[in-house]
Formats: structure tokens, C-alpha cells, sequence
């Protein structure tokens, strides 16, 4: 191949990539239920559900260095780890985390957790109305 060829060949390639990165949704994935087991608690609120990070909506615990952070990721450990959640995700990611509303079989893990850390300055955020469960 020549010269000339070769730097078309490569700007062409190089336009293509451009043009597929362009129209990649960002931040957005297929909003869908999952169900599974919770196999990680990374905060006090964000779980892993198999391999699936999960920030749930509707809550803001504090981070892990700030105050409240360890007992906030404590307590949603000892509420989940191990169990079976369902969860309807919303379709928006958080970093490398999905978002969504999880049940622990009854209310949104997000209301328990809340109610119990009212009381340790655990504040919401208003949260995006959730999909309507049949």
C-alpha cells in the first residue's frame, strides 16, 4: 500500500471511530428491572448486585471519609449483604454506577435506610419517581 493510501486508510478509520464515539449514548443505559442477590456494599448507598453497581436513588449517605460514612455503608451491609433485592433501574448511570430503586421485599431500601439515619444527618435528594411495579 502506499504512502498516500495508508494516511487515507488511517485519517478514514480515525473518522469512523470519531463518528461511532460521537453517537455512543452516554450515561444512559436500558432502564430495566434486575433481581438477584446482593454481593457487595460499597456506601451507604451503593450495592452490588451479582456484578452490578447500583446508586440508589433517592438517597445521599455520606462518603465513607466523611462523618457518619462508615456507619451509613455498616448499617446498609448488615440490611442487604447477602440478600435477595429487586431493583428497577432508571437508565442513567452515576460514574460507573447504575441508578435505581431496590426492595427488600417490601419498601424502598432507600426509605429504610433513610428513616433510620434521619436522626445522623443521612439527607435525600429528591429522588425520580419510580416505575410502578406490577
Amino acid at each position: 500500500m502506499s504512502a498516500a493510501r495508508e494516511k487515507w486508510a488511517c485519517r478514514f478509520l480515525l473518522a469512523c471511530v470519531l463518528v461511532i464515539a460521537a453517537a455512543w449514548p452516554v450515561g444512559q443505559v436500558q432502564a430495566e428491572d434486575l433481581q438477584g442477590t446482593v454481593t457487595h456494599v460499597r456506601d451507604g448507598d451503593t450495592i452490588e448486585v451479582g456484578n452490578v453497581p447500583i446508586r440508589l436513588n433517592g438517597l445521599h449517605a455520606p462518603e465513607l471519609d466523611d462523618p457518619g460514612g462508615k456507619r451509613a455503608a455498616t448499617f446498609m451491609r448488615d440490611l442487604v449483604l447477602h440478600k435477595a433485592v429487586t431493583c428497577s433501574l432508571t437508565g442513567e448511570k452515576s460514574y460507573d454506577r447504575f441508578v435505581g430503586t431496590c426492595w427488600l421485599g417490601g419498601p424502598r431500601l432507600a426509605s429504610v435506610v433513610q428513616d433510620d439515619f434521619d436522626r445522623r444527618k443521612v439527607t435525600p435528594y429528591p429522588p425520580k419517581p419510580a416505575p410502578l411495579r406490577q
